[in-house]
């Protein structure tokens, strides 16, 4: 077990760091204008004859973070848990710094160097700040 810290040591850091920045209260505040772009007809506002199809497709930005979004209303009941619907979009966040970490990893076969890039990446104030919300960046640090 040792050994493996050991050799992981770089990882378990990144991910300490990571983890705590992007969790901690969590659901400090009310949601941010932005942010309710995320719910899937939230409170009436978006016209509520249209389909489940027709809302997604006549939205501005990808439909995946509307879909990320219902998740945590299917299983809380509304949309009223700051934490609840910030969490899957936090979860997006960390991911992205690993898969980052594997990526530099990868590319230049330097762990050190993979660790230097994910960590500046993960302290990074701007990403922070969109790991805290649920908004659509969070997917694609991700998956891009």
């Amino acid at each position: 077990m040792l050994s493996l810290l050991k050799k992981h040591f770089h990882l378990v850091v990144l991910l300490i760091v990571t983890i705590s920045l992007r969790l901690t209260y969590l659901g400090y505040s009310d949601y941010v204008q932005d942010e309710v772009s995320t719910f899937f007809y939230w409170g009436g506002m978006k016209n509520a004859t249209m389909t489940a199809f027709e809302f997604l497709l006549n939205e501005h930005k990808g439909p995946l973070q509307v879909v990320i979004g219902y998740i945590p209303r299917v299983i809380i009941g509304n949309y009223d848990n700051t934490f609840a619907q910030r969490l899957p979009f936090a979860l997006f966040g960390i991911g992205a710094v690993l898969v980052f970490y594997y990526a530099v990893e990868k590319l230049t076969k330097d762990a050190s160097l993979a660790f230097i890039s994910a960590f500046l990446l993960s302290v990074n104030g701007l990403i922070v700040g969109f790991s805290r919300i649920a908004q659509y960046q969070n997917l694609l640090f991700f998956f891009t």
